[in-house]
């Protein structure tokens, strides 16, 4: 159990020796060993002690806060990596128009490969889904991504890009959660809930790897600085959307695992998932990063968890080496 997920509505995490435990009106309802963690995941009301937040920093285990559908609030992080030279290296990259613009295109690239050659495994096997119009566009934008003139024409391409396989994904959710196209802040229906949730936890762990490793988390290529916006992290996070979070989700969906009634209202008029089924969906989720998964640089088959910290350690190398990064490359 790398993460430990707080989701009961006023429960406490409290210290006991060098063990984390949930307690709800005194009555405990887990307890893990802090040498078994990476990061604590609290939702909700749910509370946390001084003396537990201690443990926490000294072992140098993240806690991240977020609301009950699943939307980041904030972060207690361990005292930073001392690889200054890193973050310096990192922000003369960021400055650099032509260096910013190689990164990007990588990553931009990197992303629509993985979502081509997921449409394409789809295909494979449902010879009827209407997709194959879409995999031909998303080839197609691939080379613009990667010669594209400026980060502006990049984004645009992007975009684009994005639209299309979202088209197909709609295609490819065959069980009772149908997807009427891609809807945030908030996610207005049970597949974009789903896709939100997931996109947040991987961009959670990303910018703790980030952060462990030395970099700046907010100082991205292809996302701009925003306040508060970990823009590094949701760079690292475009090359694992297909392979980790849109691929669980259809997963979940064609198997019938969750359906229509597994969700309920949340605020501004968006859903989220019941807690029961929440709970179901983060089983999943450790399951689903806990598989091997073919590293094509060494071609070996890691559990996802190691892929994330070994494309931040390539990403550190090519910044410092005035290399070119490679993302990573899903393999059907």
């Amino acid at each position: 159990m790398p993460v430990l997920y707080v989701t009961e509505q006023g429960a406490m995490l409290q210290k006991r020796g060098q063990t984390l435990v949930v307690t709800k009106d005194g009555v405990p309802l887990a307890e893990v060993e802090c040498h078994r963690l990476d990061a604590v995941l609290i939702f909700g009301i749910a509370q946390i002690t001084t003396q537990a937040m201690e443990l926490l920093l000294a072992e140098g285990i993240e806690a991240a806060f977020l609301t009950q559908d699943g939307r980041l609030k904030g972060q207690l992080t361990p005292a930073k990596a001392r690889n200054i030279l890193l973050r310096v290296a990192q922000f003369e990259k960021a400055r650099e128009p032509e260096a910013r613009l190689g990164f990007a295109r990588a990553i931009v690239a990197g992303k629509l490969l993985n979502c081509l050659a997921g449409i394409r495994r789809f295909r494979a096997n449902h010879r009827d889904a209407p997709v194959e119009r879409m995999a031909d566009e998303l080839e197609a934008a691939i080379p613009r991504a990667q010669q594209a003139d400026d980060i502006a024409t990049l984004r645009g391409i992007e975009g684009y890009a994005s639209k299309t396989y979202f088209d197909a994904f709609a295609a490819m959710c065959m069980g009772p959660l149908k997807f009427p196209g891609r809807a945030r802040r908030p996610p207005t229906d049970p597949v974009n809930a789903l896709l939100s949730l997931g996109y947040t936890l991987v961009a959670n762990e990303l910018q703790s790897l980030l952060d462990a490793a030395g970099f700046d988390p907010y100082l991205g290529f292809l996302h701009d600085v925003d306040y508060g916006r970990p823009s590094l992290a949701l760079d690292l996070l475009e090359e694992f959307r297909y392979p980790v979070v849109d691929r669980l989700t259809l997963y979940m969906n064609n198997k019938g695992v969750l359906k229509p009634e597994d969700f309920e209202p949340a605020e501004k008029g968006g859903v989220r998932l019941k807690r029961a089924a929440l709970r179901t969906y983060f089983t999943l989720y450790e399951d689903w990063l806990a598989r091997p998964a073919l590293d094509p640089p060494t071609g070996d088959r890691p559990a996802y968890r190691e892929i994330y910290r070994r494309q931040a350690g390539r990403l550190a190398k090519a910044i410092g080496e005035n290399a070119v990064y490679v993302p990573h490359r899903f393999m059907p």
